[in-house]
């Protein structure tokens, strides 16, 4: 199927058309693409080195790499829609295409697979630490390193069924023409896309409701100490969970009644909020993980700053502070009853061998 191309039609008139002045608009956006995207994937990036250079985190931290690797994921697609969609408008080929030939392009795949894999990880996480906190024994006793890998396998799994799906859904719509931007609704139709949007908004919606419980839970249990060490990890997955809401949801939320149900002139720029979201990332680790700091300033700093001399120092800090005071006085008087002790102890051995006097026996 062929689609209409007003470049086309006007070239075959003679028409001289510059896609710069046509598109400036779009330019503009798409630059602001590539420039918000270029700190996402390297922050993501950063992140993904940071838990992968050290064994205690990767295996501490499996949920978090991952949902790491899903938002680099969708930041690579945003970095290369924005160059893209750049290069079509600049060689006059921003023409209307089928839903199928969309494919050809990266982004939607990236987009497909990178949201939604953050989706999934997001609400496992809030599924885990609501567990960790009422259910104490249960999760301790059942959630293994083991487990965690094979639920964040069927996630990933579940993302790249998902891909397939769309594929189809693609292949059934290849009748129907649709602008070059070829966004997940022009490659997937209207169907996949809703579908689409319902696991990206609700899932990140739902796991910020679980972690709010899990919250309110952990505040009230404050006095346990199994609940104080799940204290830090309630506050990480919150802060995750309430960005990705602000800036994955909403934004995604108004994205899908675009042209729809609203069409306001800034409603494109909301493709920013995704990046920003994945630039967070790197501030909120860095911030709220001690032992991922350590690291990256390991890193950074080319083992200039020892993470073992540091573990070294607080390990002797605290043991200078735990270790009991004793005092000579304590000593000495522990030491007197000894002696007093000792010498009533000879006097009756001496007593019953008959070697002192009987007024000291008595």
């Amino acid at each position: 199927m062929l689609c209409y191309n007003a470049s086309s039609a006007a070239a075959a008139t003679g028409a001289s058309v510059d896609p710069r002045e046509s598109y400036a608009s779009s330019l503009a956006l798409y630059q602001l693409y590539v420039y918000a995207s270029i700190p996402a994937v390297v922050s993501n990036a950063v992140c993904i080195a940071v838990f992968l250079s050290r064994q205690e985190l990767r295996s501490k931290y499996p949920m978090f790499v991952t949902l790491t690797i899903g938002d680099l994921l969708t930041g690579l697609g945003s970095l290369l829609a924005g160059v893209y969609r750049t290069r079509l408008i600049l060689d006059n080929d921003y023409n209307r295409r089928t839903s199928f030939e969309c494919l050809r392009n990266s982004w939607p795949h990236f987009y497909i697979i990178g949201g939604q894999i953050s989706a999934f990880i997001m609400l496992l996480m809030g599924i885990e630490r609501i567990m960790a906190v009422y259910k104490p024994l249960f999760y301790k006793k059942y959630a293994t390193v083991r487990l965690r890998l094979i639920v964040i396998g069927c996630c990933v799994l579940a993302a790249f069924v998902s891909l397939l799906i769309g594929y189809l859904c693609s292949y059934l719509n290849s009748d129907q023409c649709v602008i070059a931007t070829c966004s997940i609704l022009n490659t997937t139709g209207r169907l996949y896309s809703d579908y689409n949007s319902i696991v990206i908004i609700g899932f990140p919606i739902f796991a910020l409701i679980l972690n709010i419980m899990t919250f309110v839970g952990a505040k009230k249990s404050s006095s346990n100490a199994s609940t104080l060490a799940e204290w830090h990890k309630v506050l990480l997955t919150l802060a995750i969970c309430t960005c990705s809401v602000v800036l994955i949801a909403v934004p995604n939320f108004l994205l899908w009644g675009y042209m729809r149900y609203w069409n306001p002139v800034f409603m494109p720029y909301l493709f920013i909020a995704f990046c920003c979201y994945s630039t967070i990332n790197l501030f909120v680790y860095f911030i709220m993980k001690a032992d991922f700091r350590q690291q990256l300033l390991f890193m950074l700093t080319l083992g200039v700053i020892s993470i073992a001399d540091t573990t070294d120092n607080k390990t002797e800090a605290r043991s200078i502070q735990v270790q009991p005071k004793v005092s000579t006085r304590g000593v000495t008087e522990m030491n007197q009853p000894s002696a007093a002790n000792s010498l009533s102890f000879l006097s009756a051995r001496f007593s019953v061998s008959g070697l002192l006097p009987r007024s000291a026996q008595v």
